[in-house]
C-alpha cells in the first residue's frame, strides 16, 4: 500500500504488484519441475535438479523481470 501512495503503479513489471508477480512465477515453474521430476523418478528415470539460475522473462506488455 505505501508503494500506492508514493505514486508507484500497479504494474506486474515494475509497480507495487512486481514481488508478487515474481514469487507467483518462481513458484509455477518451481512445482512445474518437481512435478516433472516426481513423474521420471516414479518411471525409473534418474533426473535430478541441478541448481538454479536467474532468467529473465518478458510480459505481454513489453515488461521483462528477473526471477
Amino acid at each position: 500500500m505505501q508503494g500506492l501512495y508514493n505514486g508507484k503503479s500497479l504494474s506486474p513489471y515494475d509497480g507495487v504488484l512486481a514481488p508478487l508477480m515474481k514469487h507467483l512465477l518462481e513458484s509455477m515453474m518451481d512445482s512445474e519441475l518437481e512435478s516433472h521430476l516426481q513423474e521420471d523418478k516414479a518411471s525409473g528415470n534418474s533426473n535430478r535438479r541441478n541448481g538454479k539460475t536467474k532468467k529473465t522473462v518478458r510480459g505481454l506488455n513489453a515488461g521483462t523481470f528477473e526471477l
